[in-house]
């Protein structure tokens, strides 16, 4: 601070602010935090860092905000896709909004745009390890709306748990 700013240290705000709430328990300012890493993205233009924050900021809103707030920061980044092409950051936007919805919105509707958006850019993307968490929240959806078997389990016409389970190795993301 003493020195200027910059987009990195904006995201470092927008770290500090994701890291304040779940390990601190000090959501509300891990939110204010969030706010003045965009705020500082907008008032300086550091378009460069803006679909990274956004991400950041869809989480930490998860926690003090309605959860449409959240949403919309997580499909923030898919507006300015075309300024930054950061596919990882889009990527990673994906499973965060996944999260969102399986979080607070049980909804079919909400079920089939996770469904048709999310999923189909990550596995364009090949980011498999990201296509199977949003599989993973939407077989969840699918439980909890009774589309299952059963409760007990994420398999029914169209899919099987077992298979699915089988093919998370050791070799891919812990």
């Amino acid at each position: 601070m003493q020195h200027g700013t910059s987009g990195a240290s904006a995201y470092g705000y927008g770290v500090l602010g994701r890291i304040l709430g779940p390990v601190f328990h000090r959501y509300s300012e891990g939110y204010r935090f969030g706010r003045l890493a965009c705020d500082l993205v907008e008032k300086h233009g550091f378009i460069s860092y803006e679909a990274r924050i956004n991400v950041l900021m869809g989480g930490v809103a998860l926690w003090t905000q309605p959860i449409t707030t959240a949403i919309d920061f997580m499909r923030a980044p898919f507006a300015s896709r075309p300024r930054q092409g950061i596919l990882l950051t889009l990527a990673t936007a994906c499973g965060k909004r996944s999260q969102a919805f399986s979080s607070g919105m049980i909804r079919s509707t909400r079920y089939g745009a996770s469904r048709r958006g999310s999923l189909d850019f990550v596995r364009r993307a090949r980011f498999r390890d990201v296509a199977d968490i949003i599989v993973s929240q939407q077989r969840f959806i699918a439980t909890m709306q009774g589309r299952a078997a059963t409760f007990s389990t994420f398999s029914d016409e169209q899919f099987d748990e077992a298979t699915f389970e089988a093919q998370l190795t050791g070799d891919r993301m812990p």
